[in-house]
């Protein structure tokens, strides 16, 4: 069994046999991912590093071959900017992007942003 990286109370992890199972029998998956400290590892010595640096080519090939199954949607979200996002992750062409905490927004497949307006504020 692999063991979690962290420990939370009262959280129970699931198997990577029920995953694995789940994900063969679906018809659709969809994986929203975080790209600060969960696709890109940051910490008090390595966060401006990180800020910096472009996402490892491990994450880059993983990525790449999970959004080329035509039953996954792969989006990864972040507070950064557009053009930090779209320097980061240009290669990843089937990978939907969601840049300044979701304010814009690329679908999958498209190399156009979307801002996203559905809230309004009434005085």
């Amino acid at each position: 069994m692999i063991q979690p990286l962290f420990e939370f109370e009262g959280f129970d992890h699931l198997e990577i046999d029920t995953i694995y199972s789940a994900y063969k029998e679906s018809q659709r998956r969809l994986f929203l991912m975080d790209y600060d400290g969960t696709l890109e590892a940051t910490g008090s010595n390595e966060q401006v590093k990180a800020w910096s640096s472009p996402p490892s080519e491990r994450v880059l090939m993983t990525l790449s071959k999970l959004s080329s199954n035509p039953k996954d949607v792969v989006c990864i979200l972040s507070g950064r900017s557009r053009s930090t996002m779209e320097e980061k992750f240009s290669s990843l062409k089937e990978v939907g992007l969601a840049a300044e905490h979701g304010f814009y927004y690329r679908l999958p497949g498209s190399t156009e942003w979307h801002l996203q307006m559905v809230w309004r504020i009434r005085f």
